[in-house]
């Protein structure tokens, strides 16, 4: 069998691949140089329709089919991981919620954690940046909602990842961003979150003290506003979003053309237009002040007490650069203020990278599949739900037979193809919770050893063990 590097964007310099054998990591002794042309952008608020053919995905057919009909290398113990991440400009609160509220969802049914990795563009946090690619936030108040959100989901064991602040393309289309350039942007992210979003904090009961959320005062049962259930829904053409795993919400929809009601605020209020991909939904403030054992928290216009030591500033371990473009500056600026890990790669089938002491998890194109696993490469072919669907399911199982390779499924927290695309994305991880059941062979599991996992946790189980001393 031949094992070999095929050809990665970016990938001009010394690069350490990594495999997992049983639970030890190791070098497969391949200290490659592999140079290719850079691959078209692809990510969605650029909207360049660049041609994105197989021509320009150069892949070694024959390595991956020698793998797929190798015996698993993998001890039967060693599990596949598998990740799913969102990024984008972080303002739609319609996905931020159906996200997390599917990891409970798999949890629920599967018994399986589902930590989601959200990549953040922080210029939804501050009014006052200024030269974002893609908006800020209009008004203090949806910062609030978004920030909380945030929250909730760091409260309930997701990851929040770094997508700069502006959403600039600092790398290699134009090469022009520097190790300072870099490094600016990194500290401003870093700044902006340290003000916004914290490690949990904890009553005794072991619940989350912020946020809290509850229905709007003046919302009538059943209308926009009110609490809502399963068993207690809301009016028509109203919908109950779960907020935590037990509060729920009446909302609608709305955006520049569909206002809030007065005491809700809207993720996507500069955003016109009548498809689900243009609207987002309507969400209260969550409580302020927030006062735990006397001490206040957050104040009651619900800035953080930043001054509080039990505020403790959320640590960002990883990076995903806008448009996917990086240069060797971004990954010097990355190692030196402490990163583990990127995921700004588009790549063939291999194991996992190391590049200047920092993880590469790349987004890898499977044989027989359309594009790579990311929404908005399928959305600039016109992609149906089903052929994607079918897409990631084969990834999935080919990616298990690959000695368990690590490999995960990139989307956008906007709703493309009017949200089909995210209903598919829920597909393939019901079905990687389930083991994989082959259809074909009487639901016989195909990957009964995976195991669902952030990026954060995925460069912890593949860091080498300190050395004893």
């Amino acid at each position: 069998m031949t094992n070999q590097i095929a050809p990665r964007k970016n990938r001009c310099s010394r690069s350490h691949s990594i495999w997992s054998l049983g639970s030890i990591p190791f070098g497969v002794g391949l200290l490659g140089i592999a140079c290719s042309q850079p691959l078209p952008n692809i990510e969605p608020e650029d909207m360049r329709r660049a041609s994105f053919s197989d021509a320009n995905e150069p892949m070694d057919s024959s390595y991956v089919s020698d793998l797929l009909m190798t015996p698993d290398l993998a001890k039967p113990e060693t599990p596949m991981y598998l990740n799913g991440s969102f990024d984008g400009g972080s303002s739609p609160f319609r996905t931020w919620l159906g996200a997390i509220d599917f990891a409970r969802e798999i949890k629920r049914t599967y018994g399986k954690r589902l930590p989601i990795t959200f990549f953040l563009t922080t210029a939804f946090l501050d009014k006052s940046v200024m030269g974002s690619s893609v908006g800020t936030a209009k008004s203090q108040e949806e910062i609030l909602v978004r920030t909380a959100l945030i929250q909730q989901a760091v409260n309930e064991g997701h990851e929040i990842a770094n997508h700069t602040v502006r959403h600039l393309d600092g790398g290699d289309d134009g090469g022009k961003w520097t190790l300072s350039q870099w490094r600016t942007e990194l500290l401003e992210f870093q700044r902006l979150m340290t003000r916004n979003v914290f490690q949990p904090v904890l009553d005794d009961s072991g619940a989350p003290v912020f946020p809290r959320w509850q229905p709007l005062s003046t919302a009538t049962p059943h209308t926009i506003g009110a609490s809502c259930s399963d068993v207690n829904p809301c009016s028509s053409g109203l919908s109950c979003v779960y907020v935590t795993k037990s509060v729920g919400l009446c909302t609608q929809d709305c955006n520049g053309d569909l206002a809030c009601p007065t005491g809700l605020y809207c993720g996507y209020p500069d955003t016109t237009g009548t498809t689900l991909e243009f609207k987002d939904i309507c969400l209260p403030l969550p409580q302020f002040p927030v006062v735990y054992k006397g001490q206040t928290l957050f104040r009651a216009d619900g800035t953080p007490n930043l001054i509080n030591p039990l505020l403790r500033p959320y640590r960002v371990v990883g990076f995903r650069a806008p448009y996917l473009s990086t240069n060797d500056a971004m990954y010097d600026a990355l190692k030196e203020l402490g990163y583990e890990y990127d995921s700004s790669d588009v790549a063939p089938p291999e194991p996992a990278q190391i590049k200047n002491g920092i993880f590469q998890f790349a987004l890898m194109k499977m044989p027989g599949m359309v594009t790579y696993p990311m929404d908005y490469s399928y959305y600039i072919r016109d992609t149906d739900r089903a052929t994607m669907t079918a897409d990631y399911r084969s990834g999935i199982v080919q990616a298990y037979k690959l000695s368990r390779m690590p490999w995960n499924i990139g989307h956008h927290l906007r709703n493309y193809k009017d949200g089909v695309y995210f209903e598919a994305m829920k597909d393939a991880f019901r079905f990687a919770a389930q083991g994989c059941p082959d259809d074909k062979n009487m639901g016989r599991p195909q990957c009964p050893n995976l195991e669902l996992i952030s990026f954060r946790e995925l460069a912890q189980r593949l860091a080498p063990p300190s050395p004893t001393p």
